[in-house]
């Protein structure tokens, strides 16, 4: 409450209403004193689904697995557009490295490409406890950095690419 014992902010539109109900339903499945990590991941990912449907549709999405140390991190590629050359940004989707995906960001990313005009790839990499930080993040620059050596192959313009961390 402000000074004059009236609400800082205005009232909240029914829709804004509804995505606060929404995720009060959820709330209960990331209490992290019970439930396992596994049922905390899947809790996520069924919360994140009312984050992720409509949205842009891309010209292309490709999945891809990039080596890296022994194995692969897997990758998605969104092309918003058809063209010979697009920048390119980097994503590496929210959640703490602890949890998320490219499917609990995968609107974000689609609008990101859709609105900036660039070739957006998700990196999905691996998160604690699976793997210790920081290889999550290593795993994320030998991504950048392979990409770049197969700009041709990807059409993605080699000079401009840009990491993003949501």
């Amino acid at each position: 409450m402000n000074p004059i014992n009236k609400p800082a902010a205005p009232a909240v539109g029914w829709q804004q209403a509804r995505v606060l109900e929404m995720q009060a339903e959820y709330a209960d499945a990331f209490d992290t004193q019970t439930g396992s990590y596994d049922e905390m991941c899947a809790a996520y990912g069924e919360e994140r689904k009312m984050w992720n449907s409509g949205g842009p549709e891309m010209e292309e999405t490709i999945e891809y697995q990039i080596p890296y140390e022994g194995y692969t991190v897997p990758v998605r590629l969104l092309r918003p557009v058809k063209a010979e050359k697009l920048p390119v940004i980097f994503f590496m989707h929210g959640g703490g490295f602890v949890e998320g995906d490219n499917d609990t960001h995968g609107l974000v990313q689609r609008k990101l490409a859709a609105y900036s005009g660039c070739v957006v790839i998700g990196i999905d990499y691996f998160l604690v406890p699976e793997v210790r930080y920081p290889v999550a993040i290593e795993e994320c620059v030998a991504v950048c950095k392979y990409v770049n050596t197969i700009n041709l192959h990807l059409h993605i313009e080699k000079t401009i690419w840009f990491p993003l961390m949501y």
